[in-house]
Formats: C-alpha cells, sequence, structure tokens
C-alpha cells in the first residue's frame, strides 16, 4: 500500500469533542480557493503547467510551519481504493479524482490539507471538530499566509482572488459545518428550516458536501456568496446561523422525548441492539442505526459510548476503509460482514 496514512484511525477532527456544540455539529471546515499567476485554470492547462504547478505548491508546503512533517501524496500512484479513503475522510473530493497530475498534502493530524490541480490551482482546507468557525478560519488562514509567501497568487484589487468557478471569485472561500439534525428530521421541521438557510444565502448538501444527499440526518451547510464578503463575515454568519439551528434541533429533541419517550427509546435500544449483535450491516443500515445511537447519547440513554467514538465510525465503516483494512477488494457481502464486525468491536471495547 502507498497511501501514508493509517486507515484504522482517523484524524483529530473526528476524535475530540468537539464541546459545546458537539451534539450537533461534527465538524467545521474552511477551504481557500487559490490560483497561481500566470498558468492556465487546471481544467485547460497543459501537462508541463500541472507538473510545474505541483512542484511549485509543494515547494511552497516544503516551507510552511504548518505542514512540518505532512504526507504528500501523488494521487497518480494510489490505487483506487486508496483515492476512494482520502474522499471518505473528507480530505479531497471526487472531483480530484478527475484531475491530471493531482495531490493532496495532508498534515499529520488531518486538521489542514491542500489539494493540488483541482478546479483550482491549490485549495487550502482546515478542518476542526464541533463548531469552531473562527479557530478553523484562523488556522486555514495562517496557511494560506505561508503559501503566499512563496507563490504568486491571482489577485485583483477589483474583485479578489481569481478562481476557474466564478461563484468562488472574491475570497475564494467555503467555510461549511456538518451537522447531525435526527430531532428536525424527526418533528418534520426540516424542511422549512433548510428552506430558512437557503435564503439567508447558505447552500445545504450531503454528507460529502457538493453533489452528495443527505443521508441518516446529516446536512453540510455552506456558504454561497465569496465576492463582496469579507472573510470574517463569512465565517461569523455561518457560526451564528449554525448556533440557532443547534438551538432548533434541541427543542425538536426535548420536544420528541416529552411527546413519546416510549417510541424514542424503542428507536434507540433496537439500533443498541442490532449495532451489538448483528452480523450483516450495509452502510445505509449502519449509518442509520449510528444516527439513533447518537441521538441516545445526547439522551444519556446509552451508557461509556461517547459521540466522538460514533463519530470515528462515521467514516470507518464505509467502503474503502473496509476493503484496505483488509487488504484487498472486498465483495458487498463481505463488506457488510466487515461493517457489522467492526463496529461490534469498536462498540465492544468501549464498554468493557
Amino acid at each position: 500500500m502507498t497511501l501514508p496514512l493509517n486507515v484504522e484511525n482517523i484524524g483529530r477532527w473526528m476524535k475530540a469533542e468537539g464541546a459545546p456544540d458537539g451534539d450537533v455539529v461534527l465538524s467545521s471546515r474552511v477551504r481557500l480557493a487559490r490560483n497561481l499567476n500566470g498558468p492556465a485554470f487546471p481544467h485547460v492547462a497543459g501537462d508541463d503547467a500541472l507538473k510545474s504547478i505541483r512542484q511549485q505548491v509543494s515547494a511552497a508546503a516544503q516551507q510552511s510551519k504548518l505542514l512540518k512533517g505532512a504526507h504528500k501524496i501523488h494521487l497518480d500512484l494510489l490505487s483506487d481504493l486508496e483515492k476512494q479513503v482520502l474522499v471518505e475522510r473528507h480530505l479531497i473530493n471526487q472531483r480530484l479524482l478527475e484531475s491530471k497530475y493531482a495531490s493532496v498534502i495532508v498534515e499529520k493530524d488531518e486538521v489542514i490539507s491542500v489539494m493540488v490541480n483541482e478546479e483550482d490551482h491549490l485549495r487550502i482546507q482546515a478542518l476542526e471538530p464541533g463548531l469552531a468557525m473562527v479557530d478553523t478560519w484562523r488556522i486555514a488562514d495562517m496557511l494560506d499566509n505561508e503559501m503566499e509567501t512563496s507563490l504568486d497568487y491571482a489577485f485583483r484589487p477589483d474583485i479578489g482572488y481569481c478562481t476557474a468557478c466564478p461563484t468562488n471569485v472574491g475570497t475564494g472561500m467555503r467555510a461549511s459545518v456538518l451537522v447531525h439534525l435526527p430531532g428536525l428530521v424527526e418533528t418534520k421541521q426540516i424542511d422549512k428550516v433548510l428552506k430558512a438557510v437557503s435564503h439567508l444565502g447558505l447552500a445545504v448538501r450531503g454528507f460529502y458536501g457538493e453533489g452528495t444527499e443527505p443521508m441518516s440526518n446529516f446536512f453540510q451547510i455552506s456558504n454561497q456568496i465569496t465576492l463582496s464578503r469579507a472573510e470574517e463575515e463569512i465565517v461569523d454568519n455561518i457560526e451564528k446561523i449554525t448556533r440557532q439551528i443547534a438551538s432548533k434541533e434541541r427543542d425538536a429533541r426535548k420536544w420528541l422525548y416529552s411527546e413519546n419517550h416510549v417510541h424514542v427509546e424503542d428507536t434507540i435500544f433496537r439500533a443498541w441492539g442490532v449495532l451489538r449483535h448483528a452480523r450483516l450491516l450495509s452502510s445505509k443500515e449502519a449509518m442509520s442505526h449510528l444516527s439513533s445511537l447518537r441521538l441516545g447519547i445526547y439522551y444519556k440513554l446509552i451508557p461509556d459510548i461517547t459521540s466522538q467514538t460514533l463519530n470515528e465510525l462515521f467514516v470507518l465503516i464505509h467502503p474503502a476503509h473496509l476493503c484496505v483494512s483488509a487488504g484487498r477488494e472486498l465483495t458487498a457481502e463481505e463488506r457488510d460482514v466487515a461493517r457489522a464486525e467492526l463496529i461490534r468491536t469498536r462498540l465492544r471495547m468501549k464498554v468493557s
């Protein structure tokens, strides 16, 4: 295997507690799109230009204090499964898999990373647990400043950073949160809330962002406007709106339990029983039951299991992780067996 990451473990952004809003918000992410002054954008650049861009970004990363000891991963050296592991870990997106001379630079704790030759020449990303938009932005901003000391960014005073997609022009920033909203889903308020969010200039996507559908009560919420907005304004806006959503979610959870605690407890304990004893689990079923179990932790119904344990499992149970851990391609049924065993083992370790 050429992937220099431990697939049995997960980065700090999914491990840490994420207080005080970790009950609703799994993670905060900031991504900055940047391009070098001169070369064409990756989708029209020639091979020599793409190679040069990769070399320049790699050299800049070498000078970065924040990226000291980081893994430099060329995607053309990875198997398809190893590439998919990076997607499942939220370190790259599917689009990078289609790019030529693409690479990713990943800091050892997986908090910060840099995609090279995706839609833009480089995309700086920071990931932190819980609702921590300001801290996450500061990390991304510090790395951006470090990289800019070695790289000549394409920037115009009248519009800001030049990007391949017009929707990113300006700050080049996409700030997002990954939230768990079972209360709003169960009380059928979710459509109303998400509609209100879209009217405020935010986009709602699935577990893996753009192009993916929400699953098992998980939603990714991000800004849509980057032009004529300061980075601080974007970050502050998302944090404020997310706190409002988290408050509505807790109200919905409270109402659910007060109205029919027997039904709520039955759903949670059924999920607990299945996860502890099942021998076959599909991705969809596992995510659904883990979502219910996470709600059970919120209600203090499940002893000795933390949300952080489940946050890790949300990533580790995906197909590529299971296959790479096994050291071979697995059939669908073999993955279901491996998934069920992994969950049983992790949950047993936490309650023993």
